[in-house]
């Protein structure tokens, strides 16, 4: 029996290594080397997508983003196992793939990862505290995912050497894993949808392109049923909309208080589509705040983008100066993006609504035009006079901690039926978060160096 039992074992063992060091199709492709051969069957296309391209050819491929702030990179992907010898230098990195180990270096980066079934991947995260995911939040705590400690240079280079790719929405850190850096600027991508294809620009590192594109087809389709949802449900005085923020006096800005309203490409889409007008004066930026009230006598709905967290909507009207004379006030209509948070009350905002417009769209939807489609539990909208916030901790992550993210939200018939239930169907887990009515924490402005709204 003992030596059943020890031969059993070492089967075992030897399956979990095969499985470990499975070639991908694409490494078998080049195993019997063919110039002439192409082996990426599947390619994107990213139709919506406008700050990044692929260039393909046989055996490797060129990517490359062009931002619309900052410099421009590219990027030479060869198959692992093809030659080396004729691929492009003037780039600014060349990977071998698939990759097999990453680090995150932004949260916008953690929901991509996930989509692709690559949370596994992820071996370490510069701020992992920022996250909202909960199994990256158990995998961190398990001491899978390592933070790295940037402060430490030993430390940190140690952290990432194993590492294939780092990921990156905020740049490289200078002097830390040389050629290893991916520049991604999904965040910054105009239009709702243009932010959830960069799944495809992720996909490119593990060459799961067709993978990639099933799921964004299936965002874009829940997406285009919430929106013809709306449609159908048309007003003829549409609900005008404003997104605002408020930047306190800091030295950062001379000690002056400035309040601003945003023209965001990608809010004017979801504002339309749900059904209302987004406000969208010639000025954007204010620093009397009798010209920035002005701006929001007609505003029915205002979505107030700052850093201030569990805001109350008492403290919204002293920072913004406005009372009940003002619709939205009246009426109680003031939202905030902090309705789903991690443990440290960081916004998932900056993360998963990303990848998820189908979900936001809902969230707005059942602000402005509540007929289309009912029973909508919001999910990163939040009332700051009537919703509490909902945590996300990792012990919320139950099952497989490496099995893929699935797409949130209803699905297509869910939502075409006009009604969707009790369930919202985007949280990240299949346990409810825990609510908190209030807590004593303000998230840092400088926390905003590290997203692009």
């Amino acid at each position: 029996m003992t030596a059943s039992i020890k031969l059993l074992s070492l089967l075992l063992l030897a399956l979990v290594a095969t499985s470990a060091n499975a070639q991908s199709p694409l490494e078998d492709c080049v195993k019997t080397f063919d110039a002439n051969k192409d082996c990426f069957t599947a390619k994107s296309t990213n139709d919506a997508a406008k700050f990044f391209k692929v260039d393909y050819k046989n055996y490797y491929k060129v990517v490359s983003v062009t931002p619309a702030f900052g410099a421009p990179s590219s990027y030479a992907l060869v198959i692992r196992g093809a030659p080396k010898d004729a691929l492009p230098t003037n780039v600014n990195a060349t990977f071998e793939i698939p990759v097999k180990s990453v680090g995150a270096f932004d949260t916008t980066s953690v929901p991509y990862l996930e989509l692709l079934g690559k949370r596994a991947a992820i071996a370490a995260a510069s701020n992992p505290e920022y996250v909202s995911s909960a199994c990256f939040q158990k995998l961190v705590a398990a001491g899978t995912i390592k933070k790295v400690d940037e402060k430490n240079q030993a430390s940190a280079t140690s952290t990432v050497a194993p590492l294939d790719a780092i990921f990156s929405g905020i740049g490289a850190t200078p002097g830390l894993a040389d050629g290893k850096w991916v520049t991604q600027s999904a965040s910054s991508d105009p239009g709702a949808f243009n932010r959830a294809e960069w799944l495809e620009y992720f996909a490119q590192w593990f060459g799961l392109e067709g993978d990639a594109q099933k799921t964004t087809t299936e965002i874009l389709a829940r997406y285009t049923a919430a929106k013809e949802a709306a449609k159908k449900a048309a007003v003829a005085s549409p609900l005008k909309v404003a997104w605002v923020s408020y930047s306190a006096p800091a030295s950062f800005n001379g000690n002056k208080a400035s309040w601003s309203i945003s023209a965001a490409a990608y809010k004017k889409d979801l504002v339309t589509d749900a059904g209302a007008t987004m406000v969208t004066p010639s000025v954007s930026t204010f620093s009397d705040v009798a010209e920035f009230r002005k701006q929001l006598t007609e505003v029915d709905v205002v979505i107030n983008e700052s850093f201030k967290f569990n805001e109350t909507l008492s403290g919204f009207a002293q920072a913004f100066g406005v009372d009940d004379n003002f619709k939205f006030m009246k009426n109680k209509q003031v939202y905030g993006l902090d309705k789903r948070v991690n443990p440290s009350f960081l916004l998932d905002w900056f993360e998963s609504a990303l990848v998820f417009p189908n979900v936001v769209l809902l969230d707005l939807m059942s602000i402005v035009n509540p007929n289309a489609v009912k029973g909508v539990t919001r999910t990163y909208l939040r009332n700051l006079d009537s919703d509490k916030i909902t945590v996300v901790t990792a012990d919320q992550c139950q099952g497989d901690v490496a099995a893929p993210l699935s797409v949130q939200g209803p699905a297509v018939q869910q939502i075409s039926s006009g009604n969707v239930g009790s369930g919202d169907g985007a949280a990240r887990t299949s346990a409810a978060p825990a609510t908190v009515a209030a807590a004593p924490l303000a998230v840092a402005a400088a926390a905003a160096a590290f997203f692009l709204a």
